[in-house]
């Protein structure tokens, strides 16, 4: 819509309402100024709005103002439900590499061929091994990496962004590292390690006692000790 406004190729933008344009309010407000200095008029069909109408412009920002409160509302109460969730009984869509989870029963289960190479990680690192070198080793014995298995069990397919390694399912030093700092292997769940707010795209990390831990969630790969 950007390039094409901007190159004169239309004169209008027809929505059912101006939600289907965008929720957050500021980002909305701005493109449709956009368009209006580039002779783009936006139509609201339910609202009955047209942004070349000057009597309209304050219901727009009203009806804008609506959409943004709607989406924070909603957002708000969805993840607290699923936060409670998390704190209540654990929350675990996609188990890491070594496990398996019947969707159907929710039960996980230790797939036999990946928990062994997960137990070999562990103990390359206790004879003295670093991130490096295991993840080369590893590579050399043609072990295959966590992104096979995911899209073995899981069907889980790569984002376009990912490195290439990550297609030809190498190992490399941050994967044998995340494995090794991944609590799941030995049978505990960690929820809420991370806080987000997609209204306002912010991030966080949360502290560890904010954390909700779940012993004995999943069958053991590696013992605590």
């Amino acid at each position: 819509i950007y390039q094409a406004a901007s190159e004169n190729k239309m004169d209008v933008v027809l929505v059912k309402d101006l939600s289907r344009l965008g929720r957050e309010k500021i980002q909305t407000a701005l493109f449709i100024d956009f368009l209006r200095r580039n002779n783009v008029r936006v139509i609201s069909a339910t609202d009955n709005t047209d942004s070349f109408n000057e009597d309209d412009e304050m219901h727009m920002e009203m009806v804008q103002f609506m959409n943004h409160f709607y989406a924070t509302d909603v957002a708000k109460k969805v993840r607290a439900g699923y936060r409670q969730k998390q704190k209540d009984e654990g929350v675990c869509n996609m188990p890491p590499m070594g496990y398996y989870k019947d969707k159907n029963t929710n039960e996980i289960i230790i797939m036999e061929e990946p928990a062994n190479i997960i137990k070999e990680i562990y103990m390359m690192y206790l004879d003295g091994y670093g991130f490096k070198a295991i993840a080369e080793k590893l590579n050399k014995d043609g072990k295959k990496s966590p992104s096979y298995y995911q899209k073995l069990y899981n069907n889980k397919k790569h984002g376009y962004n990912k490195p290439s390694i990550t297609f030809k399912y190498l190992w490399e030093a941050t994967a044998v590292k995340r494995v090794l700092i991944n609590e799941f292997y030995t049978g505990t769940l960690i929820c809420h390690l991370e806080e987000s707010n997609k209204v306002k795209k912010i991030r966080r990390k949360v502290p560890k006692e904010e954390q909700f831990r779940h012993e004995n969630y999943a069958p053991v790969i590696i013992p605590k000790e």
